[in-house]
């Protein structure tokens, strides 16, 4: 079986799954929220839109050629350091400590990033590098219009205001709706999703030695954790998590069949006439 099938047919078993475990949406979420870790909910919260604002972070530097790209792609990257910074910290102007975290959280992040490698230019990475800005913005808008036209309530409104039990697939509407009436998709799976994008670092750097398997693991956990985390803390249900982090996937994998010849087609040519037994210099 070719990539390309195996990454559809991987997508369509987990849009199955997404549908048959969010027949057990509300219960699951009764008996995850009985005994909650504040600390493990509070964590989720701040360390999941991490990804979604880093990995775009890293795709405008390293797009950042000539001079004058580069200031604009340094000021962009500040900024979503910035961002990364407040989802952190939280910061607010009643709390001054609050407030210097943020500070120095951004400082650091805007560092970090600077002395990161970055890749040579090329048309391939200079793709990798746009379908991880784009994917992102992309997702982002869509996870919030998505929020406003189902306004599904989370499991928190259901406990604090009555509301009734919704089913994902019910859509009410476009309209501006309160924060507990915004659930499915989840924004924070979403966001925790964009770490797949680390998968393309061996594409990225010939030599790197952490192999394309590790990333992904590592994605698929980090996903994983801040999903459950939401669901914990009585944010959002199996499906909402399973959507928010399924829409990133799904716009990844039209990204990457479209530019498919981009990335390796180049590559699948080298290797098939490797094995079809013809001599060349």
């Amino acid at each position: 079986m070719d990539k390309k099938r195996l990454y559809s047919l991987l997508m369509a078993v987990y849009l199955i799954l997404l549908a048959v475990l969010s027949a057990y949406d509300l219960s699951f979420s009764v008996q995850m929220t009985k005994n909650a870790s504040g600390l493990f909910v509070e964590a989720g919260r701040r360390i999941g839109p991490l990804p979604a604002l880093l990995c775009p972070c890293y795709g405008v530097l390293g797009l950042g050629n000539n001079p004058r790209q580069k200031k604009i792609s340094q000021l962009i990257g500040a900024a979503l350091c910035g961002g990364a910074a407040y989802s952190l910290s939280i910061p607010s102007t009643k709390e001054p400590l609050s407030f210097l975290l943020f500070v120095l959280y951004a400082l650091l992040l805007i560092y970090l990033m600077s002395r990161l490698p970055l890749p040579e230019d090329s048309r391939k990475t200079r793709t990798i590098l746009w379908i991880g800005i784009g994917t992102v913005l992309i997702g982002f808008l869509l996870v919030q219009i998505m929020k406003f036209s189902w306004g599904r309530p989370r499991y928190l409104a259901i406990v604090q205001e009555g509301a009734e039990f919704r089913e994902w697939m019910v859509i009410q509407g476009f309209a501006f709706r309160s924060d507990l009436y915004r659930s499915f998709p989840s924004a924070h799976a979403f966001c925790a999703s964009v770490s797949f994008l680390l998968a393309f670092l061996p594409d990225l750097f010939e030599n790197m030695k952490i192999r394309r398997g590790t990333w992904i693991i590592t994605a698929a956990v980090f996903t994983a954790v801040i999903s459950f985390s939401r669901i914990v803390g009585g944010k959002h249900f199996i499906s909402d998590v399973m959507a928010g982090a399924g829409l990133f996937l799904l716009l990844l994998l039209i990204a990457v069949f479209i530019n498919w010849e981009v990335l390796y087609g180049q590559n699948q040519k080298e290797d098939e006439s490797i094995h079809d037994g013809a001599v060349r210099p």
